[in-house]
């Protein structure tokens, strides 16, 4: 139990120090795309490792809708880091992050509509307080001019919402 502390502490020094490495590698003339790739080795490396260390039996794909979830979990995986990177070239780092980390509220709209999850008063409530607090930090001083930075955001979320949805559709397959 200790050493899963440890590992979600160290997950977390890692994930954070991303979008600040971004803006350093940016500001020391790194591409974008030489950025893009290092994070996405070090992806591949770490799903290699879990999948190693969960010592899982590999399977086949097993039919065509199978395969078209995994084809849009792989997109949405490519996609999120991809928005983010964006929002990060035009936003700050922390309304960067806060756009993604709204991920959790339309995880919940996509999970009513199309996973036929029940909604309560309470849900409800919780996400209606959520799209006010993402609209008031994520617009300060209700400016409602366009921005990139915002749109790549919300871009993220939504892509992490589909990389969370689709993996929960594939949880007992050992991708």
């Amino acid at each position: 139990r200790n050493s899963a502390v440890v590992w979600l502490i160290a997950a977390t020094l890692v994930w954070a120090s991303t979008g600040i490495s971004w803006k350093l590698f940016s500001l020391l003339g790194f591409a974008f795309i030489i950025v893009f790739m290092v994070s996405r080795l070090f992806k591949l490396l770490a799903v290699w490792f879990i999948s190693f260390y969960r010592i899982k039996q590999h399977e086949p794909i097993k039919n065509l809708k199978e395969f078209g979830i995994i084809f849009l979990n792989a997109c949405f995986s490519v996609g999120t880091p991809l928005f983010f990177f964006m929002a990060l070239k035009y936003t700050t780092v922390s309304n960067a992050y806060f756009l993604e980390y709204t991920m959790p509220a339309w995880v919940l709209i996509i999970a009513v509509l199309f996973l036929g999850e029940k909604v309560s008063a309470k849900k409800l409530f919780g996400f209606g307080l959520t799209m006010v607090g993402i609209f008031l930090i994520a617009a300060p001083g209700l400016s409602l001019e366009f921005n990139l930075g915002r749109l790549f955001g919300l871009l993220a979320a939504f892509s992490h919402t589909g990389d969370i949805i689709t993996s929960r559709e594939l949880k007992d397959y050992s991708y």
